[in-house]
């Protein structure tokens, strides 16, 4: 599989990873222009806690968080985490703040953090697509084309907002509504977008949701 510019395989390593530690969720590349990162028990609102086993140049260790504590662990360029919760009330994650690649697995709803964006994210691919909900992703590095494949149901309310190199959005037939509000659309101020291309499951598009997007081209309107 194409790394798509990852340091590390991280694919590959979380595959692996996920026949030893079969509840594993998430594994998260680090951007090396991060001086740390933070996981926190606010990554999982309806409770539980996560495990966090960090990869730093090949040599892996463990480091147990519970609901009160905070680690602040030391970025880097060969920096990898992989994330498991324990006891989660919700399939409910919060990416970390200086992620570039993500993989994903058994999440139903993933979001960025709502008082910070995330200038470094890239790419988040899915070992098993179980999301059903995107949100919070504003401000991000995502370059070019967003594809949102089947499973999604819900493109929440600045889902990606201001991400300014974004430039063509492809969408599954699963997604029925895509979220908005005043200043708050889905895709507010993507001001690279040229083209939005929306699946046949599409029912309701919120208020300003490609609002300031000042080269939008065409929107294709695919439901019947």
């Amino acid at each position: 599989m194409d790394d798509f510019g990852c340091t590390v395989n991280l694919y590959e390593k979380f595959r692996i990873y996920k026949m030893t530690w079969a509840n594993a969720d998430i594994a998260v590349e680090v951007s090396d222009a991060v001086a740390s990162v933070s996981f926190t028990s606010a990554q999982l609102p309806f409770g539980g806690s996560i495990e966090i086993f960090q990869t730093i140049g090949g040599v892996e260790s463990s480091v147990l968080l519970t609901t009160d504590q905070t680690y602040n662990l030391t970025a880097g360029s060969t920096n990898r985490y992989f994330i498991r919760r324990e006891n989660a009330g919700s399939f409910f994650f919060l990416l970390p703040i200086g992620s570039v690649w993500s993989y994903c697995c058994c999440i139903t709803r993933l979001t960025g953090y709502p008082s910070a964006a995330n200038p470094y994210l890239k790419y988040i691919f899915f070992y098993e697509n179980t999301l059903t909900q995107l949100s919070l992703f504003r401000n991000t590095a995502i370059t070019g084309t967003l594809i949102i494949n089947s499973g999604v149901v819900v493109i929440g309310t600045q889902a990606f907002y201001q991400c300014t190199k974004l430039t063509k959005v492809i969408t599954g037939n699963s997604v029925t509504t895509i979220d908005g509000g005043n200043l708050s659309g889905a895709f507010y101020q993507c001001t690279s977008l040229l083209e939005a291309d929306l699946g046949e499951g599409i029912t309701s598009i919120g208020t300003d949701t490609f609002r300031d997007c000042t080269s939008l081209q065409v929107i294709y309107l695919r439901s019947h």
